[in-house]
């Protein structure tokens, strides 16, 4: 193996472990701060009738945190439900990378929903087939700014080759990625009398 397919592959291996490390890093304030607010919102619910209730500042501050809290879940979720907006987004990091979107193709995959109660929140994921062509630093830049995008996402796979042998540089990557949405709605019905028993 010559040197420069060595490097290659070294900077590749480097590549997908930057990938996949960051993907568990992407949803994760999302999730924290939707339970800081569900933690906050069952911290006001009275234990026994003689315990004072929270003062009306208390509630305000409240309202005003989940609010917008909800705001910018519901901004990063937007763009997921929509294929043309996150076509767009996506669009967009790759011209700022300097790279070509070949394709942007919508797969089978998609993460189990599993069983809800009636009224409860309707989360949803869109898996997606990216391939796009260029050099492997801007592939790399594309990976981070992805990570970092307005939209919430994780990587599945990534794959990256060489797109020919005459050491133009140029590489092909395939990224499979899932791109969630979250329902901020409260919950109504059956579904909100049962989260609210002891």
């Amino acid at each position: 193996m010559n040197p420069q397919m060595r490097q290659l592959g070294a900077e590749i291996a480097v590549g997908l472990v930057v990938c996949f490390a960051a993907a568990e890093l992407v949803l994760a304030p999302a999730r924290r701060d939707l339970r800081a607010a569900q933690a906050s919102v069952a911290s006001l619910v009275p234990t026994s009738a003689g315990m004072n209730g929270p003062s009306a500042e208390d509630i305000a501050k409240l309202q005003s945190d989940n609010a917008r809290v909800r705001d910018e879940i519901d901004s990063r979720s937007a763009a997921s439900r929509d294929e043309a907006a996150l076509f767009s987004e996506i669009m967009a990091i790759a011209d700022r990378n300097r790279l070509r979107l070949e394709q942007f193709q919508p797969n089978a995959h998609a993460a189990s929903t599993g069983e809800r109660a009636p009224g409860a929140a309707r989360d949803a994921v869109a898996s997606y087939t990216l391939s796009l062509s260029g050099s492997f630093p801007s592939v790399v830049r594309f990976m981070d700014d992805l990570r970092a995008c307005r939209v919430f996402v994780s990587t599945r796979t990534v794959r990256i080759a060489p797109v020919d042998g005459n050491g133009s540089g140029i590489v092909r990557a395939d990224v499979n990625a899932d791109f969630f949405s979250f329902d901020t709605a409260a919950p109504t019905g059956d579904a909100a009398s049962q989260e609210v028993r002891p």
